[in-house]
């Protein structure tokens, strides 16, 4: 086997790995929310702290998800913020689970915003595997991965939670 045939095969493992990194990263925040007013509200939350709970969730991504992405291409590395964004869904994820209070799911859902804020750098990261010319390939793969899974997790979790 050639040098390049390698390289190119080693690339499709890798790709395979980051296309499952992300269907696992949307996993971890999107299983739940079918079921998440009603938990709060199990765990003592009025409307409005369920509204607190729900928006946590963007507030965090609207304040970081432009800083993320500026620090990512400012050090001109990926893997570091894809890693942490997977590390901030899953202490989110636990932390929610363990909530024993409405308190506590504010800010789990805060921290899988922090998560969710690195899904831009995990997309450039992916244009990287397609030649200069396939960038549009690249982002369609991103997109159709990302929503394919959304819309099966939701699905999925509004089933289990029934």
């Amino acid at each position: 086997m050639r040098d390049d045939e390698r390289r190119r095969g080693g690339r499709r493992i890798d790709l395979d790995l980051l296309i499952g990194a992300k269907i696992l990263f949307w996993a971890s925040l999107y299983v739940y929310v079918p079921v998440l007013p009603i938990y709060a509200r199990q765990l003592g939350a009025s409307h409005g702290i369920v509204g607190m709970v729900v928006g946590a969730y963007g507030l965090s991504q609207l304040l970081l998800r432009i800083p993320i992405g500026v620090a990512s291409d400012h050090l001109g590395r990926r893997k570091p913020f894809l890693v942490g964004g997977m590390l901030a869904n899953a202490l989110g994820c636990v932390t929610m689970a363990l909530a024993p209070g409405p308190a506590l799911l504010v800010v789990g859902r805060a921290i899988l915003g922090i998560g969710a804020s690195t899904y831009v750098v995990s997309s450039i990261y992916l244009a990287d595997f397609f030649p200069r010319g396939q960038i549009a390939r690249a982002t369609s793969l991103a997109v159709l991965v990302s929503s394919a899974t959304q819309v099966a997790i939701l699905l999925a979790g509004g089933f289990v939670g029934t």
